[in-house]
């Protein structure tokens, strides 16, 4: 029997390399059809990761592509002078970091998905919203994908800054993990969805397939007062 879930998928660019790799092991569950996903909920990291697996793509290769192009994700930060550096940007409300590395990396890997309505199961991607101190949710069918993703993983600082004023937009979206790291509450409670993976210390079922996912049943359709899903790296970063 094919079972249903959803997944949300939590936040920390550390642990993606991680998350990636639970997922490949969802994967190869969902193709042996003993598991079926029918929605995703994603922040940071993990909506990109989120986002590779409702593309469609395979997760080695998503893995073996972060690999291979590690060194020029890497050198979106010189440390030549990094102090001063670091300084004249603060000063200048520029970014640490230069996301077009991830950018070109993501096109890369999503080039046959241009907006969120290309992907094959359906996509939340969370960011926040520091103007207007509320979550920024990307589910319209019609959002760009990969600008939607860069929003989710604007790290403060690192990848997002506040705009000049003279720049005319004023709404700061940095990293979804400021406000919502976890997005469960972005996936529906219901049965025709499926189960929602949890977190647990008590690993059982599926979990043996990946040291990062385990599984907590939930029968009734009701939305739980502490929604309690995600699928989770172990490590930690």
């Amino acid at each position: 029997m094919t079972i249903p879930i959803q997944l949300a998928i939590q936040g920390g660019g550390a642990k993606i390399t991680h998350l990636i790799a639970a997922l490949h092991a969802v994967q190869d569950l969902e193709r042996e059809g003993l598991l079926r996903v029918t929605r995703i909920a994603g922040t940071s990291a993990g909506a990109i990761a989120g986002a590779l697996y409702a593309a469609g793509v395979d997760m080695q290769r998503a893995c073996d592509t972060f690999a291979f192009r590690r060194a020029e994700l890497l050198r979106a930060f010189s440390p030549t002078s990094a102090s001063l550096r670091a300084v004249w940007k603060l000063v200048t409300r520029q970014p640490f970091w230069d996301s077009r590395p991830l950018r070109r990396v993501l096109a890369s890997l999503l080039a046959s998905c241009a907006t969120l309505g290309d992907l094959r199961i359906p996509l939340v991607i969370v960011a926040a919203d520091l103007t207007n101190l509320q979550p920024r949710v990307y589910d319209d069918p019609g959002e760009p994908l990969i600008s939607s993703l860069m929003d989710s993983a604007g790290i403060p600082f690192f990848f997002r800054t506040a705009l000049p004023p003279a720049h005319g937009d004023h709404r700061v979206l940095v990293d979804g993990g400021v406000c919502e790291n976890v997005p469960s509450d972005k996936l529906a409670y219901n049965a025709e969805d499926g189960e929602v993976p949890a977190s647990r210390s008590v690993r059982r079922g599926m979990a043996r397939r990946s040291p990062a996912i385990s599984t907590s049943r939930r029968r009734s359709s009701k939305r739980p007062s502490t929604p309690r899903c995600c699928a989770r790296s172990s490590p930690s970063a």
